[in-house]
């Protein structure tokens, strides 16, 4: 094993930067860093441990397989990606080198530190569970940002993911906490979505939940705040999403062959709030047999185009929701606790907010002028 206390270490290696390579004793194999200043530039993996890596404090900065520049997956489909340029449809590398930030063969644990990485292949990976406790992130992947064959858990931390084909993925994903952002070309968050074999690189090289029986996948949302910009579906999973708290905010696709919200067995809403935008051709919404909260779904009848303020009112005039998304879109999905079953809200396009604040397309404590569009009545926990 590999264990570092109060270290400045840095690494230029033309394989892996940092590795414990027994895979034969569950209790060896495994890389230990409880502080330190870590600086990795590797060919391979940034820091591989065939059991366990455990990281509770230090700085990080790691660059693996020459960054995700070197993407081993593009976007999905042939369709522009405003992020970073126009490029095409689904790719694999055939090197069989594993170049991701931090590899695991069993379990990640990260309770703090500053953990910066670029890697080509997935920032996070762990064919088996990945448990984030705290710390903050800035991940750019050309794979997936964080990914865990099994389970994958978010308690608390601040999460940026700059730039990945896919966001956060793994079999199962539970967000107990923490403050999340997710840039991706292809899904944000994707419970099992599929074949998905990432780089090579031996024993713990590919993502291997694409053998799972579908259906069996879910995404839960406790609490938490999770923004999400996507060219693929948005909140997405092979089988139920379970949410009861926290916030969800989903600039989804814009073209009819994704989703924001995707999901094959049932999207329990019971809590929390939701903002999800995107186009109409995969429509879906929370699940009206199983959800407790009330949501409503505005399928407009000419595009909203980027950046377009509209705002949701009451009958008293009370601000509900004023959003702008940075893309276009033609159905919104919103859930809150301020929607009453029995009362009428307004809705307003084309308006113009002075005087407040922005914070993720969210307005707030300003004024705004706009022109009504509709109005909705909450008849149940779906109004359309």
């Amino acid at each position: 094993n590999v264990y570092i206390e109060n270290c400045d270490i840095t690494i230029t290696a033309e394989n892996d930067g940092i590795k414990s390579t027994n895979a034969d004793d569950t209790t060896l194999g495994y890389v230990a860093i409880a502080s330190g200043n870590i600086n990795i530039t590797a060919s391979g993996d940034g820091i591989q441990a065939e059991t366990r890596a455990f990281i509770s404090g230090g700085s990080f900065s790691i660059i693996s397989g020459g960054g995700s520049a070197n993407a081993t997956k593009t976007s999905h489909g042939q369709q522009f990606n405003p992020f970073w340029g126009q490029i095409g449809g689904t790719t694999q590398a055939t090197d069989e080198t594993s170049c991701k930030g931090i590899k695991a063969g069993v379990d990640i644990t990260i309770n703090a530190g500053t953990i910066n990485i670029n890697s080509a292949d997935d920032a996070l990976h762990s064919n088996t569970y990945m448990t984030i406790n705290g710390g903050e992130f800035t991940l750019a992947s050309g794979d997936d940002g964080m990914h865990s064959d099994t389970l994958l858990t978010i308690n608390y931390g601040t999460v940026t993911i700059t730039k990945s084909y896919e966001g956060i993925e793994s079999a199962d994903i539970i967000f107990n906490g923490g403050n999340i952002s997710i840039m991706s070309s292809d899904d944000g968050i994707n419970a099992a979505g599929g074949n998905d074999n990432s780089q090579g690189g031996g024993m713990w090289g590919g993502d291997r939940f694409q053998m799972m029986e579908g259906g069996s996948q879910s995404v839960t949302i406790n609490d938490g705040y999770i923004y999400m910009n996507t060219s693929g579906d948005g909140l997405d999973s092979n089988g139920n999403i379970n949410m009861h708290g926290g916030t969800i905010i989903v600039n989804g696709p814009t073209n009819n062959g994704n989703g924001a919200l995707d999901y094959s067995g049932t999207f329990s809403y019971n809590g929390g709030s939701i903002i999800i935008s995107g186009s109409s051709g995969m429509l879906q919404t929370p699940t009206v047999s199983s959800s407790t909260a009330n949501s409503i779904c505005i399928v407009f009848n000419s595009t909203i185009t980027a950046n377009s303020v509209i705002k949701i009112e009451d009958e008293s005039g009370n601000e509900i929701l004023t959003y702008s998304s940075p893309k276009a879109y033609n159905a919104l999905v919103i859930g809150s606790s301020l929607f009453e079953e029995g009362k009428t809200y307004k809705i307003y396009t084309n308006g113009i907010y002075t005087d407040g604040t922005e914070a993720n397309g969210v307005y707030s404590g300003g004024t705004y002028t706009g022109t009504e569009y509709a109005s909705i009545t909450i008849s149940g926990v779906v109004t359309t």
